[in-house]
Protein backbone atom coordinates (compact mmCIF):
# COMPACT_ATOMS: atom_id res chain seq x y z
CA UNK A 1 0.00 0.00 0.00
CA UNK A 2 1.62 3.05 -0.94
CA UNK A 3 1.31 5.93 2.19
CA UNK A 4 0.43 9.45 0.69
CA UNK A 5 3.28 12.13 2.09
CA UNK A 6 2.31 15.13 4.94
CA UNK A 7 1.06 18.30 2.62
CA UNK A 8 3.78 20.03 4.81
CA UNK A 9 3.22 23.22 1.91
CA UNK A 10 -0.37 22.81 2.41
CA UNK A 11 0.21 23.12 6.42
CA UNK A 12 2.20 26.17 5.73
CA UNK A 13 -0.32 27.81 3.58
CA UNK A 14 -3.55 26.79 6.32
CA UNK A 15 -1.34 28.25 8.88
CA UNK A 16 -1.09 32.01 7.70
CA UNK A 17 -4.86 31.91 6.12
CA UNK A 18 -5.05 31.00 9.41
CA UNK A 19 -3.22 34.14 11.57
CA UNK A 20 -3.85 36.78 8.81
CA UNK A 21 -8.03 36.14 8.97
CA UNK A 22 -7.82 35.70 12.69
CA UNK A 23 -5.76 38.68 13.05
CA UNK A 24 -8.06 40.78 10.43
CA UNK A 25 -10.95 39.40 12.69
CA UNK A 26 -9.02 40.49 15.98
CA UNK A 27 -8.40 44.11 14.62
CA UNK A 28 -12.37 44.39 13.40
CA UNK A 29 -13.20 43.95 16.86
CA UNK A 30 -11.30 45.93 18.56
CA UNK A 31 -9.63 42.80 20.15
CA UNK A 32 -5.72 42.55 21.57
CA UNK A 33 -3.83 40.69 18.62
CA UNK A 34 -0.77 39.30 19.42
CA UNK A 35 2.62 40.54 17.70
CA UNK A 36 3.24 37.72 16.03
CA UNK A 37 0.30 37.62 13.66
CA UNK A 38 1.17 40.02 10.49
CA UNK A 39 -1.34 43.18 9.18
CA UNK A 40 -2.68 42.61 6.07
CA UNK A 41 -0.49 44.91 4.16
CA UNK A 42 2.63 42.35 3.38
CA UNK A 43 0.63 39.99 2.47
CA UNK A 44 -2.37 41.34 0.03
CA UNK A 45 -1.59 41.65 -3.37
CA UNK A 46 -3.14 45.53 -3.58
CA UNK A 47 -1.66 46.43 0.00
CA UNK A 48 2.06 45.73 -0.40
CA UNK A 49 2.43 47.01 -3.75
CA UNK A 50 0.28 50.53 -1.84
CA UNK A 51 2.61 49.92 0.78
CA UNK A 52 5.80 49.98 -0.83
CA UNK A 53 4.63 52.61 -3.60
CA UNK A 54 3.93 55.19 -0.74
CA UNK A 55 6.55 54.60 1.50
CA UNK A 56 8.91 56.11 -1.31
CA UNK A 57 6.90 59.41 -0.93
CA UNK A 58 6.20 58.69 2.81
CA UNK A 59 8.82 56.73 4.09
CA UNK A 60 7.13 56.65 7.59
CA UNK A 61 4.62 54.60 6.33
CA UNK A 62 7.25 51.48 6.82
CA UNK A 63 9.25 52.99 9.77
CA UNK A 64 6.11 53.58 12.00
CA UNK A 65 6.81 51.47 15.38
CA UNK A 66 3.16 50.14 15.96
CA UNK A 67 3.23 48.53 12.30
CA UNK A 68 4.66 45.28 11.19
CA UNK A 69 4.62 46.53 7.20
CA UNK A 70 8.17 46.98 7.42
CA UNK A 71 8.93 43.75 8.95
CA UNK A 72 6.55 41.72 7.26
CA UNK A 73 7.54 42.94 3.38
CA UNK A 74 11.43 42.19 4.19
CA UNK A 75 10.79 38.86 5.33
CA UNK A 76 8.87 38.57 1.77
CA UNK A 77 11.80 40.25 0.40
CA UNK A 78 14.19 37.64 2.17
CA UNK A 79 12.58 34.47 1.35
CA UNK A 80 12.14 36.10 -2.55
CA UNK A 81 15.91 37.16 -2.31
CA UNK A 82 16.67 33.35 -1.05
CA UNK A 83 14.16 30.97 -2.95
CA UNK A 84 12.68 32.91 -5.29
CA UNK A 85 8.83 33.50 -5.46
CA UNK A 86 7.92 31.09 -2.30
CA UNK A 87 5.79 33.93 -0.87
CA UNK A 88 3.04 33.03 -3.76
CA UNK A 89 3.50 29.15 -3.39
CA UNK A 90 3.44 28.66 0.66
CA UNK A 91 2.25 32.28 1.95
CA UNK A 92 -0.38 33.96 -0.08
CA UNK A 93 -3.56 33.27 1.24
CA UNK A 94 -5.77 34.12 -1.47
CA UNK A 95 -2.89 32.01 -3.66
CA UNK A 96 -3.71 29.09 -1.33
CA UNK A 97 -7.94 29.27 -1.92
CA UNK A 98 -7.78 29.28 -5.31
CA UNK A 99 -5.31 26.25 -5.20
CA UNK A 100 -7.72 24.35 -2.78
CA UNK A 101 -10.16 25.13 -4.78
CA UNK A 102 -8.32 23.95 -8.25
CA UNK A 103 -8.03 20.62 -6.57
CA UNK A 104 -11.80 20.32 -6.10
CA UNK A 105 -12.47 21.32 -9.47
CA UNK A 106 -9.68 18.75 -10.49
CA UNK A 107 -12.02 16.13 -9.06
CA UNK A 108 -15.28 17.37 -10.88
CA UNK A 109 -13.77 18.35 -14.01
CA UNK A 110 -11.02 16.02 -14.32
CA UNK A 111 -11.15 16.46 -18.49
CA UNK A 112 -11.55 19.45 -18.45
CA UNK A 113 -9.68 21.70 -15.43
CA UNK A 114 -6.86 23.74 -16.73
CA UNK A 115 -6.79 22.21 -20.27
CA UNK A 116 -9.02 25.00 -22.15
CA UNK A 117 -6.54 27.81 -21.37
CA UNK A 118 -5.19 29.31 -24.63
CA UNK A 119 -1.48 29.43 -24.18
CA UNK A 120 -1.14 33.46 -25.00
CA UNK A 121 -3.07 34.20 -22.10
CA UNK A 122 -0.31 32.72 -20.27
CA UNK A 123 2.18 34.07 -22.60
CA UNK A 124 1.26 37.79 -22.28
CA UNK A 125 -0.16 37.40 -18.66
CA UNK A 126 2.66 40.30 -17.51
CA UNK A 127 -0.28 42.81 -19.80
CA UNK A 128 -3.27 43.12 -17.06
CA UNK A 129 -0.84 42.25 -14.40
CA UNK A 130 1.17 45.41 -15.48
CA UNK A 131 -1.86 47.10 -16.12
CA UNK A 132 -3.19 46.70 -12.29
CA UNK A 133 0.16 47.80 -10.86
CA UNK A 134 -0.18 51.08 -12.79
CA UNK A 135 -4.04 51.31 -11.50
CA UNK A 136 -2.41 51.05 -7.72
CA UNK A 137 0.65 53.42 -8.66
CA UNK A 138 -1.33 56.25 -10.17
CA UNK A 139 -3.86 55.73 -7.15
CA UNK A 140 -1.11 56.10 -4.47
CA UNK A 141 -0.13 59.34 -6.66
CA UNK A 142 -2.75 60.82 -6.72
CA UNK A 143 -3.16 60.49 -10.53
CA UNK A 144 -6.70 58.96 -10.19
CA UNK A 145 -9.21 58.41 -7.32
CA UNK A 146 -10.48 54.82 -6.42
CA UNK A 147 -10.74 53.26 -3.36
CA UNK A 148 -8.72 50.16 -3.78
CA UNK A 149 -10.51 47.93 -1.29
CA UNK A 150 -13.42 47.61 -3.98
CA UNK A 151 -10.88 45.82 -6.11
CA UNK A 152 -9.19 43.94 -3.78
CA UNK A 153 -10.15 40.60 -3.47
CA UNK A 154 -7.48 39.43 -0.89
CA UNK A 155 -9.39 42.12 1.51
CA UNK A 156 -12.43 40.40 0.66
CA UNK A 157 -10.77 37.26 1.81
CA UNK A 158 -9.68 38.71 4.70
CA UNK A 159 -13.00 40.14 6.01
CA UNK A 160 -15.41 37.88 4.57
CA UNK A 161 -17.55 37.33 7.30
CA UNK A 162 -17.62 41.20 8.20
CA UNK A 163 -20.36 44.19 6.69
CA UNK A 164 -16.50 45.33 5.55
CA UNK A 165 -16.53 44.30 2.61
CA UNK A 166 -17.45 46.28 -0.45
CA UNK A 167 -19.64 44.14 -2.95
CA UNK A 168 -17.90 45.03 -6.03
CA UNK A 169 -14.68 43.06 -3.89
CA UNK A 170 -17.17 40.28 -2.68
CA UNK A 171 -18.16 39.46 -6.44
CA UNK A 172 -14.70 39.90 -8.22
CA UNK A 173 -13.87 37.16 -4.72
CA UNK A 174 -16.71 34.85 -5.96
CA UNK A 175 -15.45 35.05 -9.83
CA UNK A 176 -12.30 34.00 -8.85
CA UNK A 177 -13.40 31.85 -6.95
CA UNK A 178 -15.42 29.90 -9.34
CA UNK A 179 -12.71 30.75 -12.35
CA UNK A 180 -10.52 28.56 -9.74
CA UNK A 181 -12.55 25.15 -10.22
CA UNK A 182 -12.03 25.28 -14.10
CA UNK A 183 -8.23 26.81 -14.06
CA UNK A 184 -5.38 26.77 -11.45
CA UNK A 185 -5.02 29.92 -9.52
CA UNK A 186 -6.23 32.51 -12.30
CA UNK A 187 -5.66 35.61 -10.09
CA UNK A 188 -1.94 34.44 -9.80
CA UNK A 189 -1.46 34.15 -13.28
CA UNK A 190 -3.74 36.94 -14.88
CA UNK A 191 -4.02 39.60 -12.66
CA UNK A 192 -2.03 39.61 -9.56
CA UNK A 193 0.36 42.68 -8.98
CA UNK A 194 2.46 41.57 -6.36
CA UNK A 195 3.32 38.10 -7.89
CA UNK A 196 4.01 40.40 -10.79
CA UNK A 197 6.75 42.43 -8.64
CA UNK A 198 7.63 39.58 -6.71
CA UNK A 199 8.52 37.30 -9.68
CA UNK A 200 10.45 40.28 -11.36
CA UNK A 201 12.71 40.02 -8.03
CA UNK A 202 13.05 36.45 -8.34
CA UNK A 203 15.01 36.39 -11.17
CA UNK A 204 17.72 37.16 -8.73
CA UNK A 205 17.07 34.98 -6.37
CA UNK A 206 20.10 32.34 -5.31
CA UNK A 207 18.52 29.09 -5.24
CA UNK A 208 16.29 28.09 -8.14
CA UNK A 209 14.76 25.12 -10.14
CA UNK A 210 17.65 24.02 -12.86
CA UNK A 211 17.43 21.76 -15.72
CA UNK A 212 20.55 19.84 -16.41
CA UNK A 213 20.41 19.75 -20.36
CA UNK A 214 22.98 16.65 -20.01
CA UNK A 215 20.26 14.44 -18.24
CA UNK A 216 17.42 15.85 -19.62
CA UNK A 217 15.81 13.31 -22.17
CA UNK A 218 13.06 16.09 -23.60
CA UNK A 219 10.15 13.73 -22.22
CA UNK A 220 8.24 16.96 -21.23
CA UNK A 221 6.65 15.32 -18.40
CA UNK A 222 7.73 18.58 -16.37
CA UNK A 223 5.74 20.96 -19.14
CA UNK A 224 2.34 18.46 -18.32
CA UNK A 225 2.86 18.83 -15.04
CA UNK A 226 3.30 22.50 -14.49
CA UNK A 227 0.19 24.08 -13.33
CA UNK A 228 1.09 27.54 -14.72
CA UNK A 229 2.10 26.64 -18.31
CA UNK A 230 5.42 27.33 -18.18
CA UNK A 231 7.36 25.57 -20.58
CA UNK A 232 9.69 23.97 -18.36
CA UNK A 233 11.80 21.62 -20.72
CA UNK A 234 12.68 24.64 -22.77
CA UNK A 235 14.46 26.58 -19.63
CA UNK A 236 17.83 26.45 -18.04
CA UNK A 237 16.34 27.92 -14.75
CA UNK A 238 12.35 27.97 -13.71
CA UNK A 239 11.65 31.59 -12.46
CA UNK A 240 9.64 34.68 -13.04
CA UNK A 241 6.49 35.94 -12.84
CA UNK A 242 4.46 32.76 -13.66
CA UNK A 243 6.37 29.97 -11.51
CA UNK A 244 4.83 30.03 -7.75
CA UNK A 245 8.25 27.41 -6.61
CA UNK A 246 5.39 24.53 -6.61
CA UNK A 247 8.03 22.22 -7.57
CA UNK A 248 5.99 20.00 -9.53
CA UNK A 249 7.82 19.91 -12.66
CA UNK A 250 10.87 18.89 -10.74
CA UNK A 251 8.74 16.00 -9.07
CA UNK A 252 7.66 14.48 -12.20
CA UNK A 253 10.83 14.61 -14.04
CA UNK A 254 11.80 10.70 -14.07
CA UNK A 255 15.55 11.26 -14.57
CA UNK A 256 17.59 11.99 -11.05
CA UNK A 257 19.03 14.77 -11.32
CA UNK A 258 17.76 16.29 -14.52
CA UNK A 259 15.68 18.55 -13.12
CA UNK A 260 15.92 20.25 -9.19
CA UNK A 261 16.87 22.81 -6.63
CA UNK A 262 19.95 24.24 -6.84
CA UNK A 263 19.74 23.72 -3.10
CA UNK A 264 17.86 20.08 -2.61
CA UNK A 265 15.41 20.65 0.51
CA UNK A 266 12.59 18.29 1.05
CA UNK A 267 9.35 19.37 2.00
CA UNK A 268 9.15 19.70 5.30
CA UNK A 269 12.61 21.00 5.30
CA UNK A 270 11.25 23.79 2.78
CA UNK A 271 7.98 24.58 4.58
CA UNK A 272 9.47 24.87 7.78
CA UNK A 273 12.39 27.31 6.56
CA UNK A 274 9.98 29.75 4.28
CA UNK A 275 7.66 29.95 7.32
CA UNK A 276 10.79 30.35 9.61
CA UNK A 277 12.39 32.71 7.66
CA UNK A 278 9.72 35.18 6.88
CA UNK A 279 8.43 35.88 10.51
CA UNK A 280 12.38 36.39 11.62
CA UNK A 281 12.38 39.95 10.61
CA UNK A 282 9.31 40.64 12.75
CA UNK A 283 10.33 38.66 15.63
CA UNK A 284 13.61 39.67 15.44
CA UNK A 285 11.80 43.17 15.13
CA UNK A 286 9.82 43.08 18.25
CA UNK A 287 12.38 41.17 20.43
CA UNK A 288 14.89 44.14 20.12
CA UNK A 289 11.99 47.00 20.46
CA UNK A 290 11.88 47.91 16.85
CA UNK A 291 7.99 46.65 16.86
CA UNK A 292 5.70 47.57 19.33
CA UNK A 293 2.22 47.49 18.21
CA UNK A 294 -0.21 48.66 19.87
CA UNK A 295 -2.84 47.72 22.23
CA UNK A 296 -5.83 47.63 20.42
CA UNK A 297 -9.02 49.67 21.91
CA UNK A 298 -12.39 49.08 21.72
CA UNK A 299 -15.04 50.20 19.99
CA UNK A 300 -15.77 53.00 22.47
CA UNK A 301 -12.91 54.40 24.44
CA UNK A 302 -9.43 54.83 23.90
CA UNK A 303 -7.43 57.05 21.47
CA UNK A 304 -7.34 56.48 17.77
CA UNK A 305 -5.02 57.20 15.12
CA UNK A 306 -5.47 56.80 11.30
CA UNK A 307 -3.94 54.01 11.27
CA UNK A 308 -5.66 51.57 13.55
CA UNK A 309 -9.01 52.66 12.33
CA UNK A 310 -11.47 49.93 12.10
CA UNK A 311 -14.14 49.90 9.16
CA UNK A 312 -16.30 48.19 11.89
CA UNK A 313 -17.12 51.46 13.93
CA UNK A 314 -19.70 53.39 14.28
CA UNK A 315 -19.30 56.98 13.64
CA UNK A 316 -20.24 57.73 17.28
CA UNK A 317 -17.58 55.32 18.25
CA UNK A 318 -15.03 57.50 16.01
CA UNK A 319 -16.60 60.73 17.44
CA UNK A 320 -15.86 59.41 21.01
CA UNK A 321 -12.52 57.99 20.36
CA UNK A 322 -11.22 61.33 18.46
CA UNK A 323 -12.99 63.21 21.66
CA UNK A 324 -15.22 65.26 19.51
CA UNK A 325 -18.41 66.69 19.09
CA UNK A 326 -20.97 64.51 16.99
CA UNK A 327 -21.83 67.37 14.73
CA UNK A 328 -17.84 68.81 14.15
CA UNK A 329 -16.99 65.31 13.25
CA UNK A 330 -19.99 65.31 10.64
CA UNK A 331 -19.04 68.64 9.23
CA UNK A 332 -15.33 67.25 8.88
CA UNK A 333 -16.58 64.17 6.80
CA UNK A 334 -19.09 66.26 4.48
CA UNK A 335 -21.96 64.28 6.22
CA UNK A 336 -25.61 66.37 7.33
CA UNK A 337 -25.55 67.22 10.75
CA UNK A 338 -28.67 64.68 11.49
CA UNK A 339 -26.77 61.95 9.91
CA UNK A 340 -27.38 58.03 11.48
CA UNK A 341 -24.54 58.22 14.24
CA UNK A 342 -24.49 54.22 14.89
CA UNK A 343 -23.94 53.98 10.83
CA UNK A 344 -20.84 51.71 10.26
CA UNK A 345 -17.79 53.71 8.54
CA UNK A 346 -17.70 51.06 5.73
CA UNK A 347 -21.31 51.73 5.39
CA UNK A 348 -21.46 55.55 4.63
CA UNK A 349 -20.33 55.05 1.07
CA UNK A 350 -22.86 52.79 -0.07
CA UNK A 351 -25.59 55.56 0.87
CA UNK A 352 -26.85 57.26 -2.30
CA UNK A 353 -25.10 61.31 -2.35
CA UNK A 354 -22.32 59.83 -0.51
CA UNK A 355 -19.95 57.59 -2.49
CA UNK A 356 -17.19 59.13 -1.82
CA UNK A 357 -17.30 59.19 2.01
CA UNK A 358 -14.87 55.84 1.65
CA UNK A 359 -13.12 54.60 4.91
CA UNK A 360 -10.11 55.74 2.82
CA UNK A 361 -11.26 59.06 2.87
CA UNK A 362 -12.27 58.86 6.42
CA UNK A 363 -8.24 57.70 7.38
CA UNK A 364 -7.43 60.38 5.41
CA UNK A 365 -9.44 63.14 7.38
CA UNK A 366 -8.99 61.54 10.58
CA UNK A 367 -5.23 61.32 9.79
CA UNK A 368 -5.55 65.76 8.60
CA UNK A 369 -6.87 65.81 12.00
CA UNK A 370 -4.55 64.31 13.64
CA UNK A 371 -1.69 66.36 12.82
Amino acid sequence: MKHRKFPFRTAAQLLILLLIIGGASLRNLGEPTPPWIPELQGFCPFGAVQTLAGSLQQPELLLQPHRSHLWVLSGVLLITLLFGTVFCGYLCPLGSVQEWLGALGKKLFPKRFNRAVPPVLDTFSFIPRTAVFLVILFSVYGGITVSLDLLNPSFALAHIWTAAVPAAAGFLLLTVSLLSLIVYRPWCRWLCPYGLLLGLLSRASLVKIRRNTAGCTGCRRCDRSCPMHIPVSQKQSISGIRCIQCSRCADSCPVPGALGSSVPLGSAAASLLVVVLFFTPLTAAWAFGGYAPSPAQSSAEGEVSSVNLSPMMSLQDLASQLHMEYHDLTSLLGLPAAYPEETLLFDIELDSGFEEVTFGFIREQVEQLLK
